[in-house]
Parts: C-alpha cells; structure tokens; sequence
C-alpha cells in the first residue's frame, strides 16, 4: 500500500512538476527558470512535504475529510480547508449564501467521487486550531482555482470574509 502510494506521488503531475521541486513564483512550470536555474528563494526553501489523501467526505466548498496514511496501518484523518479561498457557508446569512455554498459542495462531489485520491501540500493548522489549511489538488489541479474559475469561491487571504450575501 504504502509503495502504491509512493508510485502515486511520484507519477502526479503535482509532484516535481518542475525539476527544481519548489512551489515557487520563480519556478514553476511556464517560468523563466529552466531545468538547469535554481530560483533565488532555493537557497533558504525546502521542498514542500507532499500528502496523498484518499477522500472520505466532501464538507462544505472548500473543506474535505481526507484519510493519509502516516505508516503502515495508521492513517491521519484531518479536515483539509483549501488554503486562500473562501467558499460561501452551508448555514450562511441568506438564502444566496446557502443556495451558492449547496452549489459549491455539490461542484467538489461531482469532481471528486468517493475514495479519490487528491494531493495535499502546504499544510498547517488553520487561525481557530481545529482544521487544516493546505493546497488541494487533482490530476496537478489545485481545486481552489477550480472552485474560483466556477465562481464558487473567491480569493481570500484570512481576514475578514465578505459577505455572499
């Protein structure tokens, strides 16, 4: 198991999509970098740590249960919010709010049917301590841009959210 998840990894088009492996603006695939530069920021950066999760529940837009397995046989089970988006609120103000955030989680189920696996970079403990924030993708897909383009969700850098209504 932990082999096939390796295999996983290392086949994504989210993992080492450039061959210097950092998720940079300076070097990602389309920059002016080549194969042969190291960005700027390579020097003090380290490589992202690259999770594969096998999705257990889609919770909201931009919130999901995922299952990764740390070693062989125990598995972390957080809940992923997808980092810099917001997506409107299933117990939102209005009517607009919950009908668009409906929208929203209906969207994420249709792209990622039960026991998919997504790529999860960038982790950390969101501002309240009880989810993490990190960078969802699939197929090298970040689905935060997915749910943007959707208009489903929009920017948001975890200061005060605007209102959908």
């Amino acid at each position: 198991m932990v082999l096939l998840l390796l295999a996983l990894l290392w086949a994504s088009p989210a993992v080492g999509a450039h061959p210097c492996g950092w998720d940079t603006p300076d070097c990602r695939v389309g920059s002016a970098a080549t194969s042969w530069e190291l960005p700027k920021s390579a020097k003090s950066a380290k490589p992202a740590t690259v999770y594969a999760g096998e999705l257990l529940r889609v919770v909201d837009g931009d919130t999901l249960r995922v299952r990764i397995e740390t070693t062989p046989d125990h598995y972390w089970t957080p809940s992923i919010r997808f980092l810099n988006v917001d997506s409107p609120e299933l117990k939102g103000k209005c009517e607009n709010e919950r009908g668009m955030a409906r929208m929203a989680k209906d969207f994420v189920e249709r792209l990622l049917p039960p026991a998919s696996y997504v790529t999860v970079t960038k982790v950390k403990l969101d501002k309240y301590g009880g989810r993490y924030l990190g960078e969802v993708s699939i197929d090298g897909r970040q689905l935060s841009g997915i749910l943007i383009d959707a208009r489903l969700a929009r920017l948001y850098d975890g200061g005060k959210r605007q209102s959908w209504c």
